[in-house]
């Protein structure tokens, strides 16, 4: 129910009058509202509740909690059809829409985000939640009559101001509460308007230019702040009382090696995990802490735990780019073919974060190179999508299936955007002999990374 619809790859037509795709491969968000229909009629409260539970949970996703927020917001503000507001938004966190759909995105570091349909829009199906009362036709309204009485009686007792409380339920008791279905659009027009303000707030800052260059600002001064920031004060030579559970977790980020000897000294298990059956094996393969992991693996931590999305130590060793993890790993047993929930393997993982050492690692080992993930994608559809040059040369001289295509009928070939002029001769002109290790370009120019054209 509610199924992820993203990388729906069917391309349209450029009509007259509608806009040209922006930056290659980003297109201005659609105005459309996606329709779909559940396995069964839900309610509006079981919408919010599953939305609630994507969106606390949408950290654990692949990318940065920052640009999960920015999804979330512009999300509400496409479903309040403030669309202005929602592209704004995108702008400014440097988003980008291949199919113009919030489905699938891209942040600017090539990070790909999935939002599931019911995100986005109510199903057709909704049961709207409602009384038998409220069902018949409301009575004619009375005249209103000014009841004074109250107010009145309490005049004459007291000099206090009466409380809004006392106002609504003297109020309540002459008159029928109001509906909830009355609420409800109440309440759509206040989320309206406060959109329509916000928007108004952008724009009287000086536009979506000066919005994107504030944030620049402020990632600056981030920078600056980090690299000022002091060192971290040093471990205690020794921990007296109990390691708890978090702040074993936490160590294992921040690399304390005695918090974490100390926890298992205790009894403590080295498969501890958190709500997102995340394990201090997961943390510490994502930060490259060796000594942290050399000693949880000999404290016979499995090495192929699964998280929630069913991700290992393997697949967050490559989100981190840390190589002599992934051998560390490698040699304790862990499986290199293993797949998350969306069925991609490490290759995968380490084409889309642009580790080029592991990717050349993981081809030296003669891992299944044209395997493909639940979207029918390869390594090589990931490369050519996020223009990862150096990994397609290494796909290509390993002996990638160009031909391949996936679930949605497209070839690696068929991606290949127009300012990608490089990619492209790349995949039309494979020149196995040319180079060793893939890393030069094998153009006239010589150039390593491809440089945009200009669009026709």
């Amino acid at each position: 129910m509610g199924n992820c619809v993203g990388r729906q790859r069917r391309e349209r037509p450029t009509a007259p009058g509608h806009p040209r795709k922006r930056a290659g491969r980003n297109e201005p968000l659609k105005k459309e509202r996606l329709k779909w229909k559940s396995d069964y009629p839900m309610t509006d409260g079981q919408l919010r509740s599953k939305r609630d539970e994507f969106w606390d949970t949408a950290p654990a996703f692949e990318g940065r909690k920052e640009i999960w927020d920015a999804l979330k917001a512009a999300a509400y503000a496409a479903e309040a059809n403030d669309h202005e507001l929602a592209q704004a938004i995108l702008d400014g966190a440097s988003i980008t829409l291949p199919h113009g759909t919030l489905c699938e995105c891209y942040d600017e570091l090539g990070n790909r985000y999935q939002l599931p349909i019911y995100c986005l829009s109510p199903p057709v199906n909704l049961l709207l939640e409602h009384t038998e009362e409220e069902s018949l036709e409301p009575p004619e309204p009375t005249p209103s009559v000014r009841r004074e009485f109250p107010l009145k009686k309490l005049r004459g007792t007291t000099h206090q101001k009466l409380p809004m409380e006392m106002l609504v339920l003297e109020d309540e008791k002459h008159h029928r509460p109001e509906s909830p279905s009355l609420q409800k659009v109440k309440g759509q027009e206040r989320v309206r308007k406060t959109s329509l303000d916000l928007r108004r707030e952008i724009i009287d800052v000086g536009g979506i230019q000066n919005l994107i260059q504030l944030r620049k600002k402020r990632k600056q001064k981030k920078r600056e702040a980090l690299a000022a920031s002091q060192e971290p004060p040093p471990e205690p030579e020794e921990i007296t009382g109990p390691v708890d559970e978090e702040t074993f977790l936490k160590a294992a980020v921040e690399g304390k090696m005695k918090v974490i000897e100390k926890f298992l000294a205790d009894g403590g298990s080295p498969d501890t995990c958190d709500q997102f059956r995340r394990t201090a094996l997961h943390r510490a393969s994502l930060e490259g802490h060796m000594e942290i992991l050399e000693k949880l693996l000999e404290s016979g931590a499995t090495v192929d735990f699964q998280d929630r999305l069913d991700c290992t130590a393997m697949h967050w060793a490559c989100r981190g780019g840390h190589l002599e993890v992934v051998r560390l790993l490698q040699s304790r047993g862990a499986d290199t073919n293993v797949r998350d929930k969306l069925l991609s393997t490490p290759l995968h993982v380490a084409v889309r974060t642009g580790q080029v050492e592991i990717v050349e690692h993981f081809l030296s080992l003669g891992l299944d190179i044209n395997a493909k993930d639940r979207e029918g994608d390869s390594a090589l559809h990931d490369a050519v999508r996020l223009n990862r040059y150096k990994i397609i040369k290494l796909l290509l001289l390993h002996g990638a299936d160009m031909m391949s295509k996936n679930l949605a009928g497209k070839t690696p070939t068929d991606l290949v955007q127009l300012w990608q002029a490089d990619t492209r001769h790349a995949l039309e002109n494979p020149e196995p002999g040319s180079e060793q290790n893939g890393l030069e370009g094998s153009t006239e120019s010589g150039r390593e990374t491809p440089q945009p054209v200009a669009a026709e």
